[in-house]
């Protein structure tokens, strides 16, 4: 069940973020104990993507307010994820963090790895917050158990996203290479307390290592712009290398851009241009354009028989989830994406699953319900096709209606905001 989940869940994430740039994942499939400590951004899809993108099978230390209800409770315990009480959830419930531990323990024992996040928080920004001590002493609490003889490693993953909450973005998952502790019994004898701070020390600077950070949300804006406009090809070395230049960069020369920006960009959806879209119809000529025009919309009115049938039905798993998470989790926007990613996955599957018992009622043949169900994928898959045209030729015909000053005065503001990102 957990793997076909994850499959699910991969296949979800390649229309979610296209993109994908995994770093160093080969040193996660080991048969040997290890905790993987990864940065926390995106809820609960953090975890899924590399349990989706690694060999191994991974069991996952989660807070345990999730696990209040019975049935929520047993699904989870069921995709291997484990509760683990922190202060906030009460005093008294600390105690059950005992039977945890050993149950992590007796994981280790079996060569099982497991991932934890030491932040103990989720929050949606490019920052890794303090980091707990738990995820040491468990690493500790496992070594001392087999008299530092587990061979267990630790290894820090940074998890990276760009346009995380919305459709089109990428990943970039990197992993550093991992340590072992158990040259360390002496010091951890000696002084706990001091052993548990510099292992913490050494999980965070491999997470930062391997993570894209900047200091505040107007540094944010600027690197999501910089990684749109740019034509560059986005590698994790390009992604960082642009992060540092924010961060370098005076606060007045980041506020005026960030204020150029934003200006233009209202203005282009104030007039129904996309902007991706205008840094092509610039290049080309007015007859091109043109016969660009019709070439879309002969394409679009075509296909409009089919993208009905892919709206009809695939509408819900599409729009559903991002509502409910916009309703349910207003302030905590860090929800969005994983609840879009999960939330498509589960309704796609059950909804197939009603069409598969439907179109078997009046073609009752396995073959026909797997040939029209395969039908029912193509025309969702085309209906995705469609709106991306539908947003390039309403952007052409937008364009194609500006008089020849007001295409030059766009082309102009738009070439001097990309020179000025291009220099991050």
């Amino acid at each position: 069940m957990v793997k076909f989940i994850l499959f699910l869940t991969r296949i979800a994430a390649y229309f979610f973020y296209p993109e994908k740039e995994l770093i160093g994942m080969k040193r996660l499939d080991t048969n040997k104990p290890l905790l993987v400590c990864a940065n926390h951004g995106n809820a609960f899809i953090d975890a899924m993507l590399i349990m989706a993108f690694s060999k191994r099978k991974y069991h996952v230390l989660v807070r345990s307010d999730v696990f209040t209800a019975k049935w929520s409770n047993w699904l989870l315990q069921k995709w291997q994820l484990i509760p683990v009480y922190r202060l906030r959830d009460g005093i008294g419930q600390l105690d059950k963090n005992k039977e945890i531990f050993d149950k992590c323990i007796k994981i280790f024992e079996d060569n099982g790895a497991i991932i934890v996040f030491p932040e103990a928080n989720c929050f949606l920004e490019k920052k890794l917050r303090k980091l707990h001590k738990g995820s040491a002493r468990l690493a500790f609490q496992a070594e001392e158990s087999a008299i530092f003889k587990l061979g267990l490693s630790i290894v820090g993953v940074g998890i990276n996203y760009q346009r995380m909450r919305l459709f089109g973005g990428k990943i970039w998952l990197s992993v550093s290479n991992p340590f072992g502790i158990a040259h360390l019994k002496n010091n951890y004898q000696l002084d706990k307390n001091e052993a548990l701070l510099n292992v913490t020390k050494q999980i965070e600077a491999d997470i930062k290592a391997n993570m894209i950070e900047l200091a505040n949300a107007k540094q944010e804006y600027l690197w999501e712009r910089v990684m749109a406009w740019t034509k560059t090809s986005k590698s994790f070395k390009y992604a960082m290398t642009v992060a540092e230049n924010i961060r370098l960069e005076t606060e007045e020369l980041q506020d005026v851009l960030k204020s150029a920006v934003h200006d233009f960009e209202n203005k282009l959806c104030k007039i129904g241009i996309n902007r991706k879209w205008l840094m092509q119809y610039q290049a080309i000529s007015t007859s091109k354009l043109g016969l660009l025009v019709f070439l879309r919309l002969i394409d679009l009115l075509f296909l409009f028989p089919i993208f009905l049938i892919g709206l009809l039905f695939h509408a819900i798993p599409f729009y559903l989830p991002l509502a409910v998470s916009t309703a349910i989790f207003k302030k905590d926007r860090e929800y969005d994406a994983s609840i879009n990613i999960t939330g498509s996955v589960v309704l796609l599957l059950f909804l197939y699953i009603i069409y598969a018992f439907i179109i078997y009622a009046y073609l009752p043949s396995i073959i026909l319900v797997g040939l029209a169900l395969i039908t029912l994928l193509l025309c969702g898959l085309v209906a995705f096709h469609y709106r991306r045209n539908w947003i390039a030729l309403t952007s052409a015909l937008h364009y194609w209606k500006l008089n020849k000053i007001e295409k030059t005065e766009l082309s102009a503001q738009l070439n001097l905001i990309a020179d000025e990102l291009a220099q991050f």
